[in-house]
């Protein structure tokens, strides 16, 4: 429960039925990153695509490596959560005082609304985790991202 798909492309079309999509975000203390969305929450409709940018900050004096994880609540429509593009899909380098503007193109899926157990969810949590990279060595494959220092 709780976790989004990845989608390559958004539903043909949208309905008439708004949501609000809001955004927690928590950095490990092991990481050494301010990380913080750039709007408290959205709204759209069901099958409109959106995309959001976060920004994180490393704080230290040297390079560091971070991996985020995520979940939807509440967790019943995780499933109907798509993700097209999310700088959650590949680990973040940040050089020393570097801030990068971090984002996630989503969709949410008008079957929710044919869902018995979900079809009342009008507002739903994405929530993001940063931790430090488990081996520090940064992949090949990067997302592009906007950085500035």
């Amino acid at each position: 429960g709780g976790t989004t798909r990845v989608a390559t492309s958004a539903p043909e079309k949208t309905t008439d039925v708004g949501m609000t999509v809001r955004f927690d975000t928590n950095t490990d203390k092991q990481l050494p990153w301010k990380f913080e969305p750039l709007e408290k929450s959205v709204a759209l409709n069901l099958g409109e695509t959106k995309t959001v940018f976060f920004r994180a900050t490393n704080l230290s004096d040297h390079e560091t490596i971070g991996a985020a994880t995520f979940n939807v609540t509440p967790q019943k429509v995780g499933q109907y959560f798509n993700k097209m593009e999310c700088f959650c899909f590949h680990e973040q380098v940040l050089r020393p005082k570097e801030s990068a503007q971090l984002g996630v193109t989503f969709f949410i899926d008008p079957a929710l609304v044919k869902d018995k157990t979900a079809d009342e969810v009008r507002t739903i949590t994405l929530s993001y985790t940063f931790f430090r990279s488990l081996d520090g060595v940064p992949e090949t494959d990067s997302t592009e991202i906007k950085k500035s220092s």
